[in-house]
């Protein structure tokens, strides 16, 4: 797996994205080690459709304390690009996908459990900012990264996503 960009961490909110390229696809075994004991959120997505060599077109993210959380502009270099963006919040608090983006899992705060959402947008050729809310004014992290298409046309799509929330050491 490779990272895209950066990680962008807000007190005790981190939030990263990582991607792997021309993959087979279907059932596979994803491990997770973090380097210090904690509790660990993550979504594993995976799509179809997204150029095979240097799927990563760019990134951009962010930190802030608020109810509005936004990656800023991630940049489209291309046409039918895929952004997907993931947010991370400090505490307590229901997160929901921004105007025109769609939730892929979501996960709301407690007093003992950071959220994390992660939203995409299928089909762009215009940079756009990556953005959920919180009704809650909270501290925040997030990333936003932009995909290729393939080069023989057709848009990334969604194939399959999964969650898994619990402690990992």
């Amino acid at each position: 797996y490779v990272q895209a960009g950066t990680y962008y961490t807000n007190g005790n909110a981190r939030c990263s994205i990582w991607y792997v390229a021309n993959t087979t696809g279907g059932a596979c075994t994803v491990t997770v080690t973090p380097s210090a004991s904690l509790y660990l959120s993550f979504g594993i997505h995976e799509y179809s459709g997204a150029a095979v060599s240097s799927p990563l077109d760019d990134t951009n993210g962010g930190t802030n304390t608020g109810t509005a959380l936004t990656t800023g502009t991630v940049p489209v270099n291309g046409t039918g690009e895929l952004i997907i963006g993931c947010f991370t919040i400090t505490s307590s608090g229901i997160l929901s996908a921004g105007a025109n983006y769609t939730a892929r899992y979501n996960v709301s705060g407690s007093a003992s459990l950071q959220g994390i959402i992660a939203v995409e947008r299928l089909g762009l050729s215009a940079g756009d900012a990556a953005l959920a809310t919180n009704g809650t004014s909270r501290a925040w992290a997030g990333i936003g990264a932009s995909f290729k298409e393939a080069a023989a046309g057709g848009l990334p799509h969604r194939i399959q996503n999964g969650l898994y929330v619990g402690s990992a050491a």
